[in-house]
């Protein structure tokens, strides 16, 4: 496997893109590129008709709370024997990818607290070599840079060469603690022992100088940059889409926020738990969520059936099938019905990640063409978007 940076297109207070060529088994794949999570693969079973997702790419994400790390990740043979399952089955059915790359990575509020760190990164190694996996991810947990990179170097030289691993960062952290671990990795990378190097997302506005240091130091580095965990989209920037905002900011390879459900906890207030409070329940058009490509937005579905044509718009990714049109006209028959709901949930995802991708498709052309800022100005919700973010959305732009 090789990792080269075949093309840099950047504009001071704008954008900041490249593209990689990465050659593995006398093929070539160009970034960026989105892959595909775990959860979009299963979406697609809740479908009721055949569709082909596929991606160079797939992301097996878990996440920890600080309760399952502590009773379960550090003490149950159990639950790490059905970890194992897990990502086994998953490396099983996203086999087709040429690179199927697993995250365990603990929630930010588990952080903070203490826990055996060392321990649960060993087992955590141990439970992705287990699984069959040969690219390695050592998760982010908040430690200081000096002591992180102590224990990648540890384990990159006791796994040896038959191993990948990609170290993860948390983006949102200072500048000074990160310098360190950029630079680290841009020069391992210069060896080939380095090939992927993973980054938690943050809004761009949270983190703007983590990015920008971070891009200064690896715009040039033959490293691919994994960014994971990318929300579906900015509420406050007019619902852009933000795994297409960091391709133009940071991220060769950007992958979507994976949502674990916990049931509620019981209401305690005694007024509030024997009277059902009555809430209004809001219809599915203002609940669901549609990817548009054009605007490359992802807004509800209020808005985006304002145009006359956009059961056409969608169904066109499933081959027009008369089947998924039916559920999209008749879609305020889910209201209420959680079944249909799902489904309806399901069409929305992967319609999303097939309209998607095919958008990448396009972009990167502009990219590897230095014809990025071309690009950006047909997308007038990325264009005010990038302005925003990059620190001039107060010049009216």
């Amino acid at each position: 496997m090789k990792v080269s940076v075949e093309n840099i297109d950047e504009k001071s207070g704008f954008y900041s893109t490249r593209t990689l060529r990465i050659k593995i088994k006398g093929k070539t794949i160009k970034t960026p590129y989105r892959a595909i999570t775990h959860q979009e693969l299963n979406a697609k079973n809740n479908i009721p008709e055949d569709v082909l997702l596929y991606s160079h790419f797939s992301v097996i994400h878990r996440k920890f709370t600080l309760k399952e790390i502590k009773e379960k990740v550090l003490e149950s043979n159990k639950f790490l024997s059905n970890l194992i399952k897990f990502l086994e089955e998953y490396r099983i059915r996203m086999q087709h990818s040429e690179f199927v790359l697993p995250f365990l990575q603990p929630y930010e509020s588990a952080l903070i607290a203490d826990f055996d760190k060392e321990k649960y990164i060993r087992l955590i190694v141990r439970a992705q070599i287990e699984a069959g996996f040969k690219h390695i991810s050592i998760p982010w947990l908040r430690l200081p840079a000096r002591e992180f990179l102590t224990i990648i170097e540890k384990h990159k030289n006791d796994l040896g060469e038959s191993y990948k691993i990609i170290p993860v960062i948390d983006i949102k952290e200072k500048p000074k603690e990160l310098e360190p671990i950029f630079r680290y990795v841009k020069e391992v990378s210069t060896t080939g022992e380095l090939n992927f190097f993973g980054i938690i997302h943050r809004p761009v506005r949270e983190a703007l100088a983590s990015y920008d240091l971070a891009w200064e130091v690896l715009k040039e580095a033959d490293l691919c940059i994994i960014m994971l965990d990318v929300k579906r989209y900015q509420e406050d920037l007019n619902d852009v889409s933000n795994i297409h905002l960091n391709e133009f900011v940071l991220g060769d390879v950007v992958s979507l926020e994976t949502i674990r459900i916990f049931g509620r906890k019981k209401e305690k207030d005694s007024e509030t738990s024997t009277k059902k409070i009555s809430r209004r329940k809001k219809p599915i058009e203002e609940k669901l969520r549609i990817f548009d490509q054009d605007e490359l937005r992802v807004p509800l579905l209020r808005e985006f059936m304002r145009s006359s044509n956009w059961v056409d718009e969608i169904s066109r990714y499933f081959d027009r099938s008369g089947v998924i049109r039916e559920i999209l006209e008749n879609y305020k028959e889910a209201q209420g019905d959680k079944e249909k709901t799902k489904v309806l949930n399901a069409i929305s995802r992967v319609h999303e990640f097939l309209a998607s991708e095919r958008e990448f498709e396009a972009s990167r052309e502009f990219i590897s063409k230095s014809e990025t800022e071309d690009y950006i100005s047909e997308k007038a919700t990325l264009f005010r978007a990038l302005r925003n973010v990059k620190g001039q959305g107060y010049l009216g732009l």
